[in-house]
């Protein structure tokens, strides 16, 4: 079986603070177009601003660049870059130049760019955007640094994308923009689920959760609502994980937040495939891809291609698989981010190990497995998949190795967790390696030792629902493997 708990993701949130000034009446105007924004219901926006935009053209330059900006920006939140690339394709006048709305201006084509998988591109707006905000001292630095750190996430950089969200934070929570901070704290959110701080995701998720329902910021309770989703999904709740990401798809529909859409469908199949349904998933899959491809986004292409791979392969409907493995990976080298290729690897690893192909599956489970930023959740996949293919080869003293070494990568990350109760909900995501490493081991005539390993599971997950001490599980587990 090919296991999918590492795919997926959780989405940053694309939101922008709330810039005010005094020039009515086109203020009243754009203020009404903003709040529709800062509720989140997108499609009002979207009719309000297009209809502005036109009805105050070339009456001042100043207004008709703060519409066009406003109307850009929601077209970056409902996922429609080519548009808003199309509106902001022209420069704006010479007076206008050095202005908050040219950091503007930049850092939206930026944010389009990341999105459409051009992310050289995104780069080099961004430094611009940054250059002319520090030469200006511009009231913008807060939104700049959140656009930075999104796109800093895509390019697999967290280290970077969490001291950009921090600072952005500091400034919002200065300058008392509550609707930035909520935005901010579910981006910090992003980054803990990234490195699989799942305990730590939760507390900045709920933070965002808290401030978004004061201020009644409809996008950012979506967007938590399905990051908790993810959350859930890594830990092993897969029931909670898809009614969660449900809610959000239904959410994001209501809202017109049509990428968010495409992201939640992805991950409803994810949660559907998990739970046995196969049928669901696909078209959860199908949905997504056609919702990305209509917006051009190549991520969200690649996140559903990659899903199809995946449930082609569990159903041994071997050449679908490929067909969609080999779509996944062309779109992961053409969006360039290395940690992207990762997952068409494994897929194409276990297909070729299928094929027999025994030596290059081998040779790819070794790279990936070697890869220093290979999340613990990818890891024990490949660990399992390198012990399943050496098993297939009769070379059984590296099957039994690996499959130990997927076994006690999976235990560290679930020893990680803080809660008991968070502790036994992660144990699902480890049934199988304890499983296939009790085949095994009955298959080598070690009945006894798999008894042991079996009782040793239990004893784990029994300490974790009666929240025994770790000295009273040594005690358990030697008892149970005596």
């Amino acid at each position: 079986r090919c296991r999918s708990t590492s795919r997926g993701s959780p989405a940053c949130s694309s939101l922008f603070g709330c810039r005010r000034a005094a020039h009515p009446p086109e203020q009243v105007v754009y203020d009404e177009i903003q709040s529709d924004t800062t509720h989140g219901d997108l499609i009002a926006a979207y009719t309000k601003a297009q209809q502005a935009t036109i009805r105050f053209a070339g009456q001042n330059d100043q207004q008709s660049w703060r519409l066009r900006l406003l109307e850009a920006k929601i077209d970056v939140l409902q996922g429609k870059s080519q548009e808003a690339l199309q509106l902001l394709a022209h420069s704006l006048p010479a007076e206008l130049g050095n202005s908050d709305l040219e950091v503007q201006r930049e850092m939206y084509q930026a944010l389009s760019y990341a999105r459409l998988g051009q992310l050289a591109v995104a780069a080099t707006a961004l430094e611009r955007a940054q250059a002319l905000a520090d030469r200006t001292h511009s009231q913008v630095q807060d939104e700049l640094f959140s656009i930075r750190g999104i796109v800093a996430l895509q390019n697999d950089d967290n280290v970077v994308a969490e001291a950009l969200f921090r600072r952005g934070l500091a400034l919002a929570r200065e300058r008392r923009d509550t609707f930035l901070e909520s935005t901010l704290l579910l981006n910090l959110g992003v980054v803990a689920l990234h490195r699989e701080h799942y305990d730590e995701a939760l507390s900045w998720s709920n933070a965002a959760s808290r401030i978004a329902r004061e201020i009644d910021a409809q996008l950012v309770l979506e967007k938590a609502l399905a990051n908790v989703g993810w959350d859930f999904f890594k830990l092993g709740d897969f029931e909670k994980a898809l009614s969660n990401f449900e809610q959000a798809e239904e959410e994001a529909r209501r809202l017109g937040a049509i990428y968010d859409q495409a992201e939640w469908l992805n991950d409803a199949g994810l949660a559907e495939l998990q739970l046995g349904n196969t049928a669901a998933a696909g078209t959860s899959y199908k949905k997504a891809l056609t919702a990305a491809e209509q917006l051009q986004n190549r991520q969200e292409m690649l996140e559903a291609e990659l899903e199809l791979a995946v449930l082609f392969f569990d159903e041994q409907r071997f050449d679908e698989s490929q067909a969609s493995c080999a779509s996944a990976m062309h779109l992961a080298d053409s969006i360039g981010t290395r940690s992207l290729r990762a997952d068409p690897l494994l897929v194409d690893g276990l297909l070729l190990a299928h094929k027999g192909e025994t030596a290059e599956a081998i040779r790819i489970f070794s790279r990936l497995e070697h890869d220093a930023q290979t999340p613990p959740s990818r890891r024990w996949e490949i660990e399992n998949a390198l012990a399943n293919v050496y098993n297939q080869t009769h070379d059984f003293r590296s099957s039994e190795r690996w499959y130990r070494r997927s076994i006690e990568t999976f235990e560290e990350q679930r020893a990680n967790l803080s809660t008991d109760e968070l502790k036994l909900s992660f144990f699902t995501n480890g049934t199988d390696l304890y499983r296939e490493y009790a085949d095994f081991l009955i298959a080598r005539h070690q009945a006894a030792t798999a008894l042991e390993l079996v009782d040793l599971g239990r004893a784990r997950t029994l300490q974790d629902g009666l929240g025994l001490s770790s000295g009273k599980f040594r005690l358990l587990s030697q008892h149970s493997v005596n």
